[in-house]
């Protein structure tokens, strides 16, 4: 006779499953229906649009600052997140994961900034062009500081203002 071995497995629905089959019910099918939660992206970007719109207000309060989706409901192609001013285009992307080495990087740049500097980071993905990140609440000075480095004729070389 030759010696046969059969393994069962038993899987033991978890106690998350097991609430999640009960308070969903079933469908006409008598399949276990899963309740669909509604995707809090949108309601994450619209509270990021609405941040956004309260901080440049304070910072830049001449503009008309509102998001472009609180007239029509949704956005038409090519829309921006935020208008007010005529010759800037606002993407507003508040997100969780994947912006945490930015984090890092700004956080170098404040760390070893003198008090007087302002923390800038320059960044290159491959194939794609520089993008410059500066905190929100130092724009002014940013955007004053390279105002005067573009109306001065400064040598090439020079360290600018700071001479």
């Amino acid at each position: 006779m030759i010696g046969l071995t059969i393994k069962v497995a038993v899987v033991v629905p978890s106690v998350a499953m097991i609430r999640t089959s009960v308070t969903s019910g079933m469908n006409r099918t008598g399949m276990k229906k899963r309740r669909k939660t509604m995707t809090n992206s949108r309601m994450k970007g619209k509270r990021g649009e609405l941040e956004l719109v309260k901080k440049l207000k304070s910072l830049i309060p001449g503009p008309n600052w509102r998001r472009s989706q609180q007239y029509n409901g949704y956005a038409e192609g090519g829309q921006a997140d935020l208008v007010g001013v005529e010759n800037l285009h606002i993407e507003c992307k508040r997100v969780e994961a994947g912006s945490k080495t930015v984090y890092k990087w700004m956080s170098q740049a404040e760390r070893d900034a003198e008090p007087h500097q302002i923390p800038v980071v320059m960044h290159k993905a491959n194939l794609e062009p520089w993008l410059v990140i500066v905190p929100l609440d130092r724009l002014e000075e940013f955007v004053a500081e390279v105002d005067t480095l573009l109306s001065k004729d400064i040598p090439e070389g020079s360290t600018g203002s700071s001479e």
